[in-house]
This record gives C-alpha cells, structure tokens and sequence, in this order.
C-alpha cells in the first residue's frame, strides 16, 4: 500500500496536471488573445521572426491556438495531462531563461501586464517541479492506463479536433480596429493668411501596432509622405520637400536617446534636427520615469506620434531626408544619419 505521503503526492499531481496548470496557461492565453499585439511575443521568439520577415500576428495566434491544443489535452485528455503540462512548463522555462539572457523587460506572458521573466520562472519553475517531484516520489500511487485496442488513433483524433479548435478560436477573434482620427485643427495667423501647412490634411487611422521593417534600409529611395509612420502623424514636420533634414524618433526612457540628446545635440549639425517622440504605451505619451529632456537641445521642432498604437522599433530611430526623399534610415543609433561618423 503507498504511504500516506506517496498517496499526498498523487494527489497533488493530479491538481497540478488537470486543473492548476492547465488554468493557469488558458489564463495566459486569453490575456494574449484580449490584446492580441505581437509585440507582447517573448523577444527570443520576436527578434527572429522580425529579421526572418515572418507574419507577427499569425505567429502570435498561432501559438496561442497551441496554448489552447494544450489546455484541451489536459483537461480533456487524462492519460497526456501529465505529460503535456511537463512539456509547456519545460518550454516556458527555457524560453524565460533565454529572456533573461537578453535582459528583456517583460516576458509578454500574460500580454502587456509588467511580468519580469525572474518572476514567471519562479512561478512556472515552481509548477515543474512539484510535478516532477510528485512524479517521482517514492511510493506515489502510479496509475499507469495501458493503451486499448485502437485507443491511438482515437487519442490522434482528438488531438487533431483539440487543435482545430484551439487555433480556430485564435484565428476568429477579429484584429483590434484602427483609431480614426480627425483631421488637427489649422492654425492660421490673420484672415488672409494660409493653411497651416503642418497639418495633416487626412491623417490615417492609428493602428493598434506597428513596428519597423526587418531593416529600415528599404525607406532610403522613398517619399517620406510614403511611410506610413507619417501618415499617421496629425502634424508633420514644416519644409520637409525643401532641404536636408534630420529625423530622430525617440522615447523619453530610452538611455540611448538621453545620451544622443545631452551629448550630441547640443551644437548645430549639418541639417536641422526634428524630434519625434514615441508615446510610452497605448495611452501614455511620457512615462512619469521619463528623462529630463535638456535645456540647450538644438531641434528645430518637437513632435510626437499618435496615442492608441503599440510602437515597436528600437530607438532612436533616425532618418535624413532631402527633397522630401529619405536618404539614410538607421535603427537604434543615430550617428550615421546624422553625419557625426
């Protein structure tokens, strides 16, 4: 007869396989599909997929379709519950490791809520192990179910159904809509006197996420007016068509950008600089941890993109146009564009 111990660890096996773990990544899982935002991916899996010019949103619903094949299989499925709830922990763990090797700020477990990868080790390492040790401990009740006669193929169709249906319910929700926006107001300076020729004549609908292309070389050659990271805009940059201007985008919690502004951008470059501020999430222009920008800044304006979208580049995100065509686009540095090198 097992140990009142073994029979304990049986027990909580059993908890830990069909209901704590199986709820547990559902929960996960619906977070995600509520925002449905590919920028919440764990950056191990984001940065490849990016640079391979994979399909960010079927990405993201696809492995949320796979989160659900799992959560079928453990609570539909006894005889792989344990089995399944052992490999998606394992995965996790090693994906959240590997997060912690780039120092990401967020593991994007449950969406945009702000989960250090340490924290859902803990919490997914803890769950692994209390199976592994109820598993394994001495005594335990073993309750091994030998496969009946046909039982395999029966267990493939129900895994194949669990899938259809895990995917199928990732793929259906609708994507979030664009915000509409209406045109900006036009400052006029007396009655006679023209449009505000700053102003967006019809800026488009903000999206719920946009990042940068796999590399932002493809924008030199282009119209600025082309990008639609300006056609968001509400109001552009004044004489763009006439001249040579630097473009930087930035955001007010990047140490990148407080270094390019209090060191580099304190004397007259070659061109005029524009700044272009990245809002800090969907409805947050400035983080209140947001850097003091500097009092002798030399920028000819101070813009800022739209609220309501998730904007993924890394900053500072720089351009030079002249003519109103882009002549050098670079990513996460500032001086090639700006011509300090």
């Amino acid at each position: 007869m097992p140990s009142s111990t073994g029979s304990l660890c049986t027990r909580i096996d059993l908890v830990l396989s069909r209901i704590v773990v199986p709820l547990w990544i559902l929960t996960g899982a619906v977070f995600k599909l509520y925002e449905r935002v590919p920028s919440n991916l764990p950056k191990v899996i984001f940065d490849p997929a990016k640079q391979h010019n994979i399909d960010l949103d079927v990405l993201l619903r696809t492995l949320i379709g796979l989160e659900f094949l799992a959560v079928g299989v453990m609570l539909f499925m006894p005889r792989f519950a344990r089995a399944m709830a052992i490999f998606m922990l394992t995965c996790f763990c090693l994906i959240l490791l590997g997060e912690m090797r780039v120092r990401a700020e967020k593991c994007g477990c449950f969406g945009s809520l702000p989960l250090k990868p340490w924290h859902m080790l803990l919490i997914d390492g803890s769950l692994l192990a209390g199976i592994l040790i109820c598993r394994f401990w001495p005594n335990a009740e073993r309750r091994a179910i030998r496969p009946a006669s046909g039982s395999l193929g029966k267990s493939a169709i129900a895994v194949v159904a669990l899938l259809i249906v895990g995917l199928g319910v990732a793929f259906a929700v609708p994507a979030r809509p664009a915000k509409v926006q209406p045109p900006p107001p036009i400052v006029t300076t007396g009655p006679n006197a023209a449009d505000d020729p700053s102003a967006n004549p019809d800026p488009k609908p903000v999206p719920p996420f946009w990042m940068t292309p796999p590399d932002v070389k493809v924008w030199v050659g282009k119209k600025w007016r082309d990008l639609d990271i300006f056609q968001v805009m509400p109001r552009w940059p004044r004489n763009l068509d006439h001249g040579k201007h630097f473009i930087v985008f930035y955001k007010r919690t990047c140490d990148h950008c407080e270094d390019m502004f209090s060191k580099s951008l304190i004397v007259p470059l070659a061109a005029p600089v524009i700044a272009i501020e990245i809002p800090e999430d969907e409805t947050t222009k400035t983080s209140p941890e947001a850097w003091a920008m500097p009092d002798n800044v030399v920028c000819e304006e101070f813009l800022d993109l739209p609220l309501g979208c998730r904007w993924t580049m890394t900053t500072p995100l720089t351009l030079t146009i002249e003519d109103g065509l882009i002549t050098c686009a670079e990513e996460g540095d500032f001086k090639k564009c700006m011509e300090l090198q």
